[in-house]
């Protein structure tokens, strides 16, 4: 079945919608429709139609840019006349079939992991509850997370316990605040709770 992403609809902190010179002339979504590539084809950035591409993450239903734009290294690149994201949204191929006004072509493929598993996604794309807790913490994941390790440290930087697992009995732990560190595929990052 085909999806359709009408970048009209799509809310922003980076409005999209706004870009005059060909946005959204090739457009690529990821597999589970939380990363968009979004080419700019006739963009002068760098010369007259030197394009552009600008990579979206959906957080929780606000299109975030991520990373800088891509763009055309000369006039006339039309960069982004072809873009491909993979299915996990972790690499982007970008290609044009006239570099600097030539018939000669090339593609360039761009690793998004370094900027997918920052702290902010990372933090965004996991949840600790129930905060305040009592006896049990719960760990949900999105975004194509997967648990690696749960590391709790106490108040004074001391960890206290380790898991694997998504649901960790606290019922021993004295009530005080607690960090709750979670690693996954694709980096680290950490929240607070409050035990009562």
């Amino acid at each position: 079945m085909d999806k359709q992403l009408d970048i009209e609809d799509v809310p922003t902190q980076d409005s999209v919608q706004d870009e005059p010179e060909g946005t959204g002339g090739r457009v690529s979504l990821s597999a589970n429709d939380n990363i968009v590539a979004i080419s700019a084809q006739n963009n002068d950035a760098n010369g007259m139609s030197s394009s552009y591409v600008r990579v979206f993450r959906n957080n929780s239903g606000v299109w975030t840019q991520i990373g800088q734009s891509v763009n055309g290294e000369a006039a006339s690149d039309q960069f982004g006349g072809s873009i491909s994201l993979s299915a996990d949204g972790s690499k982007l191929a970008v290609g044009t079939a006239t570099l600097n006004n030539s018939n000669k072509g090339y593609t360039k493929v761009y690793d998004l992991v370094t900027v997918l598993s920052s702290d902010s996604f990372i933090k965004a794309s996991f949840n600790v509850y129930p905060n305040p807790a009592s006896e049990i913490l719960n760990i949900t994941l999105e975004n194509e997370l997967f648990l690696e390790k749960v590391i709790i440290y106490n108040n004074l930087g001391q960890i206290v316990k380790t898991t694997k697992g998504k649901t960790i009995n606290i019922s021993s732990f004295a009530k005080s605040l607690y960090h709750v560190e979670v690693i996954s595929n694709k980096g680290k990052a950490s929240k607070k709770v409050i035990l009562k």
